[in-house]
């Protein structure tokens, strides 16, 4: 985080600093090791960070933090497969490593490798878990959708902002969308208090191929109690507010 904060400052020599000693001791989040990689870009100092830690991926046993961290510094095409098979010696050691990896392969196109992995006990955080599921909804691949929901049902507590409907509603929404799916999908964004639930959920819906077709088959749609804050919520500004827009305008026509 300093090094993000001096870079932004630009305070170039502070940011290297600080990078430096990111890359010795690696920070435990993946949001910080992103950061850090994006840091290390911007200076031009992270092909040698990448070689220092492939050197510690090498080893028995490295640090979690430090696989976490050479995954994102290895994210650039030319890195990615030779990566990925350092990273999948230690993908069973524990969560940060199975993230470190499967966030690679999905760079990488293997979708069904993680939905493997997954589905045969490797594990990931719930924040790794969550990102998988979005993007599998997204991809609309129902296999990897289902393989990261599975492990996130059994769990007490997920991410801020996520709840066990709407992981439910998010694996659905990885496969053809039916009059079911679809009145799941608005109950929710009847209830849901997160805005950024209700974004990510109206994101999704909005790109539904069958939107119009189970609309047209669900009876009361253009009446659903989630319309009203569609409909405020769409007079915003930005992405979101447009995503409702065009929900309503399949939804209830009239009113967009």
């Amino acid at each position: 985080a300093a090094a993000v904060v001096a870079l932004a400052r630009g305070d170039r020599a502070a940011a290297r600093r600080f990078a430096q000693q990111a890359v010795e001791t690696p920070p435990d989040s993946a949001e910080g090791a992103r950061g850090v990689a994006a840091v290390l870009r911007e200076l031009g100092q992270d092909q040698a960070a990448h070689d220092r830690l492939r050197r510690l991926a090498q080893h028995e046993a490295p640090e979690s933090a430090a696989l976490r961290l050479f995954a994102e510094l290895a994210a650039l095409p030319a890195r990615r497969a030779p990566a990925l098979a350092l990273l999948a010696r230690h993908r069973l050691s524990g969560p940060a490593a199975g993230e470190a990896w499967l966030r690679l392969a999905l760079a990488e196109g293997q979708a069904q490798a993680v939905a493997d992995f997954l589905r045969q006990g490797g594990t990931a955080s719930a924040a790794g878990l969550v990102e998988v599921l979005a993007l599998a909804a997204r991809q609309r691949a129902p296999a990897l959708a289902e393989a990261a929901a599975t492990p996130l049902r059994s769990l007490r507590d997920l991410p801020e902002g996520w709840t066990e409907e709407e992981v439910a509603v998010t694996a659905a929404l990885s496969r053809p969308l039916t009059p079911t799916g679809l009145l799941a999908a608005l109950n929710l964004l009847a209830w849901a208090g997160e805005a950024a639930a209700r974004d990510r959920v109206v994101g999704l819906l909005a790109v539904a191929p069958e939107l119009a077709a189970a609309a047209t088959s669900l009876p009361g749609a253009a009446q659903h109690q989630a319309l009203p804050r569609l409909r405020r919520e769409a007079a915003g500004a930005g992405e979101a507010a447009t995503a409702r827009l065009a929900l309503l305008a399949v939804l209830a026509p009239a009113q967009a």
